[in-house]
């Protein structure tokens, strides 16, 4: 399923008052099947610079965030799909993931992984397992999580979607 967000962004307009400057869809979505996303907005540095117009978000779809960078991020878990390790090997590559794990990291779930980032996560609707190397951890609606670039993989284990907001912030590696 393609993820659809409606987003709001704020900026200055010529008079230097405050407005919506982009009142969409957020154009930069992704859809794998297994695991979909949405990036809200993207930041390159910190502390970030709020002037300009330019969208953001439009930088080509990756996992992780740049040096110094941070990632707004809408994604949608659907019900019950299994993931093989190259199935998830492949997946990483292909949004460009910098930090993969080594051959057999992936023995506990396809989706298995680590970033170079701390990541907040929020579950919006549905529930979702957070897979660590060792315990899994059945999160629902409202629970939160602070991913501080540990192994760690999701899987929708129920037949109801799940949705999350994740902001992911550059860190140094664990």
């Amino acid at each position: 399923m393609t993820v659809t967000v409606k987003r709001y962004v704020t900026g200055l307009n010529a008079a230097g008052k405050s407005t919506v400057v982009i009142d969409d869809i957020a154009p930069n979505a992704l859809d794998f099947g297994f695991i979909s996303g949405a990036d809200i907005w993207v930041t390159e540095e910190s502390p970030v610079d709020n002037s300009g117009s330019e969208d953001r978000s439009l930088r080509p779809f990756t996992h992780d965030p740049t040096p110094s960078g941070t990632v707004f991020r809408y994604m949608y878990f659907p019900p019950a799909t299994e993931i093989s390790e190259a199935q998830g090997e492949q997946f990483f590559r292909d949004i460009g993931s910098k930090n993969q794990p080594t051959k057999g990291d992936r023995s506990l779930h396809g989706l298995m992984h680590k970033t170079d980032s701390i990541d907040y996560m929020v579950v919006l609707t549905g529930e979702v397992w957070m897979i660590m190397e060792e315990g899994e951890y059945l999160l629902k609606s409202g629970d939160c999580v602070v991913q501080k670039g540990t192994k760690h993989s999701w899987v929708n284990r129920s037949d109801q979607e799940c949705s999350a907001v994740v902001i992911l912030i550059n860190a140094m590696p664990l």
